[in-house]
């Protein structure tokens, strides 16, 4: 874990970016395996161009990264628990947040242990966790939006 205090935000913000998706992985091998069981997700059509690019794009991320990570965070901290504690329920409350389904929260959940490590590891050595955790969401919500509009 030291190793990744010790690494420059420009290089652990790509990493965390890669990781939200290798986290996504057994959710998604989940739904594969049983295809009758819905992933979820906010439903926008390709035809919602302009909603994603605003709402999914840059404000839910403002958003979330406000409530689930810097607020959830810093308040559990606060409240002298430790920082894996901290990140743990930060990413419950993120996944509960998008209740899709329960895959989606599944997903969700492990996508926020990510985005809790990124703000307790800048947070730890006096970075600019609320940026740098944004930076992450936005990009991986930039990166899904744009497979699922011109990929998939």
């Amino acid at each position: 874990m030291t190793w990744l205090i010790e690494l420059p935000t420009v290089r652990l913000i790509p990493l965390a970016l890669a990781f939200t998706y290798v986290a996504s992985i057994p959710t998604i091998a989940f739904a594969v395996f049983h295809p009758g069981t819905p992933l979820g997700g906010p439903g926008w059509g390709k035809n919602d161009l302009i909603k994603i690019i605003v709402l999914g794009c840059i404000l839910a991320p403002l958003l979330e990264t406000a409530v689930s990570q810097w607020a959830c965070i810093r308040l559990l901290k606060k409240l002298r628990l430790p920082t894996g504690m901290a990140v743990v329920l930060s990413a419950a409350f993120f996944g509960l947040g998008h209740s899709y389904s329960i895959l989606y929260i599944c997903m969700t959940f492990f996508v926020g242990l990510v985005l809790g490590s990124v703000f307790a590891i800048e947070d730890a050595r006096g970075g600019h966790p609320f940026l740098a955790t944004l930076a992450v969401h936005a990009l991986r919500n930039w990166v899904t939006a744009g497979l699922t509009m011109f990929v998939l």
